[in-house]
């Protein structure tokens, strides 16, 4: 889990969303972030976010948050656009009200994995998830944020290991941005140029002198860099050993050379020469860091911390120069005296540039400043003494002068003498100053039918009725005059179970119970079923000539009766169902509650039959696992479940789980033959396995890991020949990336797998195309001295703002309307240069685009695209007719590219555009396509400057270490 705390910047763009939502949440300006889930801590109510699941909610929870664990968001524009990614992702899914996000997903993946290339996580926005992987190896949210703190965490540490390092020499240079992973830069021609510098000079202090270094082998020295002013840097190759450069005289071996790390600019003396003269080769990298770096290290290589006694040489010289034995600086040292002004200088700068060992110059560095001082001295008493003889002179003259005069006062005629005044002049004295940088069922059944289950079907016995005694006194007692027998016969009973003769035999007894026959109703009473004791009932209550108290006992007393005939039928039935099996005591509960009882007196038997039901069932559910094979197939498995889900009025987990747990062990047996017979050993027949053992009939849950293996299988040949492609896709060039995206994007890989390098490549491409052309821009710019007031209708393409889709201002629709027009055929890694429109209503239809490989033109009537490695020249003509811009085409002849553009100057701007086409023509061969269509260069080109030569990936010439 992490905490955040919002700086000021991100705190403003969350709570703007909190507020658009209308969301009453009183944000604390804490993230806290767990695996996939983001959560705005709130005082009360919290705002919650999944990327899984797509969902924002607000929720009352208590979050304890521990202040130690927050950390704070300081300027870390990483980390802030990581944060912002939310709003992306739920804008574009529409679940944040008022934020609508129209970008199309594919130019959405474009923007996040530019934001995330440079901690090597990629980032996949799909309308069902957000997700993101990192060496193909699916990660959390969390981890990304954990990345970002790791990478600044560790940027921190060594940003303070430097600076106690350099506190430790004395200097504590200002903190230079770092170049974000290795870029390719500009191609250049490196060839030194001659040039003529002034290198002031500065003293070092002791801290800085022989240990203040670049790096690769460059030390400090005292000489300032001609253009910036700060500290050279010198390297010095050891004798026998030193450096060959081509020059745009003669090849020249270096015995040393100068470089400022501001300017990225190196000098070197011309043959026979110190820096100090000024007449020097150069050269310069300008803006291109990453060239310059390489080509540091390329020089510091072979450079020791050494002296040099021997001048630059011209290769010729080189060659036939003898070794010689060096000048000792102690004999040198012995005749200081006898030295004039200039050798003394001179033999001060060679020790300055490594002429001579350290430990000599650390030596004999004061004795030569003594001497030095010492000169100093003299030079200033001599000028003293002059200085009194001059006034000496003048005096004498002044005392002659007042002779004169008082002479001529006195009108004496003397002789006129003549007089010379003497030529007096100061004595001058040069000084030299020094100032110092995922099976089918073949199942068999194993079960036999389970055999049809036998009714239970109940005989009733008839009912055999008995007359009551004392009938025919009850008779005669009447009056009736008739006689009833009081004993019935078999033939009697069997007779009154019919309709008729039942509602006799009840209307007899309640005729009985009108008459008040007492005890003949009890008598009778017995002898009823419970049927014909409803029907009794039904009888008495109906019966008009009882009055209601009558009526209420002779009803309590049928009641009595029925419950104690119910009890007994009941008890009867309970009593028969305790050895049945689990299907027929199911049938006798049903039985009872169909009837039409009291639930008071079905209860109790209800729950005793249920005990007997559960007994039952568990006995039968023992012996049904008992039973279960323990090679249990697909057919056997579904009819041993079907059964027990007969059991419903009991738990049947506890005998599923077993079920259960003997399938999975037999299908996994399955499987792992069905694996074993296929015998895949390759790509294709792992693949065709994967396939084919999905179309089984085999639970997901069995098969899953099996599938995961093979997958594995798959993942890791697909990875390996991947690898073998491609395997770094941050280290490629451009040519290499294209054909190994081509032979990727055909190739038979794992989706995840092809997708992810692809992307990585395509990422890569663009960063290459997208760095070349800042770099051409700040170039061409930069030679056209461009400003916008200067140049309103010349437009630079800022790639990097017109591929986050942040151009919507007046310039960039003008460059929109070019680059749709007559320029939509560009390439797909080709970004233009400059756009150049001379529509008169300034919407850019009309004009020309310069990208690096073609000039795209149009005019009211044509439009067409040229290659400039078919161009011999660019002018401009400021005729009376026809002014513009032409191109002389190697093949069409003159070709009007623009026509006037206001506030241009044509020949100049046609001369510069000239030049830098030259140097776009200039491109090594290493960067064309045609190159890289072998598989392999024995003979490479280098990627950079375009020299030839074999073996290793580090052009000799110029450092680049892009040649594979």
């Amino acid at each position: 889990m992490i905490l955040l705390k919002a700086n000021p910047e991100i705190k403003a763009v969350f709570q703007k969303m909190i507020n658009t939502m209308g969301e009453k949440v009183v944000w604390t300006e804490v993230f806290l972030i767990n695996n996939n889930d983001i959560i705005l801590a709130g005082e009360k109510k919290s705002l919650f976010f999944n990327f899984d699941n797509k969902r924002i909610f607000s929720k009352f929870v208590e979050l304890n948050i521990n202040e130690e664990r927050v950390d704070k968001i300081v300027a870390n524009s990483l980390l802030e656009n990581t944060l912002n990614m939310i709003l992306y992702a739920f804008g574009k899914w529409g679940e944040i009200k008022g934020l609508k996000v129209e970008t199309e997903y594919d130019q959405l993946n474009r923007l996040l994995n530019n934001i995330l290339i440079e901690i090597n996580i990629e980032a996949s926005l799909t309308d069902e998830n957000f997700r993101f992987f990192k060496n193909g190896i699916l990660i959390t949210y969390e981890e990304v944020i954990q990345s970002i703190l790791d990478k600044s965490k560790l940027e921190e540490k060594d940003n303070k290991e430097e600076t106690q390092e350099n506190e430790e020499d004395g200097n504590n240079p200002e903190e230079e941005p770092k170049e974000e992973g290795y870029a390719l830069g500009l191609w250049h021609n490196i060839q030194w140029i001659s040039g003529q510098f002034s290198f002031g000079k500065v003293e070092l202090t002791e801290g800085e002198r022989g240990k203040l270094r670049l790096g690769n082998n460059f030390y400090v020295v005292n000489y300032k860099c001609p253009d910036c002013g700060e500290k050279l840097y010198m390297v010095v190759y050891p004798v026998g050993k030193e450096f060959r450069i081509e020059t745009d005289e003669l090849p020249v071996y270096m015995a040393r050379a100068y470089t400022c790390n501001t300017c990225n600019h190196f000098y070197t003396p011309k043959p026979h020469k110190l820096l100090m003269e000024g007449d020097v080769y150069h050269l310069i990298f300008e803006d291109d860091k990453v060239a310059y770096e390489d080509y540091l290290e390329l020089l510091g290589r072979w450079g020791e911390r050494t002296a040099n006694s021997n001048f630059n040489l011209y290769e010729s010289e080189y060659n036939k120069k003898q070794e010689e034995e060096p000048e000792e600086l102690e004999k040198i040292s012995n005749e200081l005296e006898s030295m004039t002004e200039e050798k003394l200088a001179e033999l001060q700068d060679k020790m300055d540039s490594g002429f001579y060992p350290l430990l000599s110059v650390e030596r004999y560095h004061n004795k030569i400043d003594k001497e030095r001082k010492k000169r100093k001295q003299n030079r200033r008493k001599a000028r003293e003494n002059a200085g009194m003889k001059e006034g000496l002179k003048r005096k004498e003259v002044k005392e002659k002068a007042q002779d004169f005069k008082r002479i001529n006062s006195k009108d004496i005629k003397r002789p006129r003498l003549k007089t010379s005044s003497p030529s007096i002049q100061p004595a001058k004295t040069l000084m030299k100053g020094y100032t110092t940088p995922p099976i089918k069922k073949g199942v068999k059944p194993y079960l036999e039918r389970i055999k049809e289950e036998k009714s239970v079907n109940d005989n009733t016995k008839p009912r055999n009725t008995t007359s009551s005694s004392g009938r025919q006194s009850i008779d005669q007692k009447m009056g009736k005059g008739h006689e009833k027998s009081i004993n019935h016969s078999a033939a009697d009973s069997i007779s009154r179970s019919s309709d008729s003769l039942k509602e006799n035999f009840l209307k007899e007894i309640l005729e009985d119970i009108i008459e008040g026959m007492h005890d003949i109703f009890e008598i009778k009473l017995d002898k009823l079923s419970l049927k014909q004791l409803t029907d009794l009932k039904a009888l008495v209550q109906s019966e008009q000539r009882l009055d209601n108290s009558k009526k209420y006992g002779y009803i309590n007393k049928i009641e009595k009766k029925q419950t104690k005939e119910k009890i007994k039928e009941l008890n009867q039935k309970i009593g028969l169902s305790q050895d049945k099996s689990y299907i027929e005591i199911l049938r006798t509960i049903d039985d009872v509650k169909k009837e039409d009882w009291e639930e008071s007196v079905k209860k109790p038997f209800l729950e005793s039959l249920m005990e007997y039901l559960i007994r039952s069932g568990e006995k039968e559910l023992k012996n049904l696992v008992l039973n279960i094979p323990e090679n249990l197939n697909k057919k056997q498995y579904i009819q041993f479940t079907d059964k027990m889900e007969q059991y419903k009025e009991i738990d049947t987990n506890r005998y599923k789980k077993i079920l259960d747990e003997k399938r999975d062990g037999a299908e996994k047996q399955e499987i792992i033959a069905f694996i074993k017979r296929a015998n895949a050993t390759n790509r294709t027949s792992l693949f065709d396995l994967f396939h084919k053992i999905k179309e089984q009939d085999f639970s997901e849950k069995n098969l899953s890991p099996y599938l995961e293996e093979i997958h594995d299988k798959i993942y890791a040949l697909d990875e390996a020949a991947i690898k073998k492609i491609c395997p770094d896709p941050a280290e490629i060039n451009f040519e290499e990336g294209l054909r190994m995206y081509e032979e990727i994007s055909s190739g038979d890989f794992l989706p995840e797998l092809k997708v992810n390098t692809l992307g990585l490549i395509d990422q890569r491409l663009k960063k290459i195309k997208m760095d070349e052309c800042e770099q051409l821009v700040k170039k061409l710019s930069k030679d056209m001295k461009w400003t916008r007031e200067d140049f309103p209708r010349i437009y630079f393409f800022d790639v990097r703002k017109m591929m986050r889709g942040n151009g919507n201002d007046e310039s960039s629709i003008t460059v929109h309307n070019a680059l749709n027009t007559y320029a939509v055929n560009r390439g797909k890694y080709e970004y233009p240069i400059l756009i150049c429109d001379t529509s008169s209503s300034g919407n850019g239809k009309v004009g020309f685009v310069l990208t690096p490989d073609h000039i795209f033109y149009s005019s009211l009537i044509s439009a067409d695209v040229m290659n400039v490695m078919n161009v011999k020249e660019v002018f401009g003509y400021n005729g009376l007719l026809g002014k513009g811009i032409y191109v002389e085409h190697k093949h069409s002849g003159r070709i009007r590219i623009s026509k006037s553009i206001k506030s241009v100057k044509l020949k100049s701007f046609g001369k510069i555009l000239n030049e830098f086409i030259e140097y776009l023509k200039e491109k090594p061969e290493s960067r064309s396509i045609s190159y890289l269509a072998k598989e392999k260069h024995t003979v490479k080109c280098c990627y950079r400057c375009g020299y030839v030569y074999k073996g290793g990936s580090v052009c000799p010439k110029c450092g680049s270490k892009n040649n594979k």
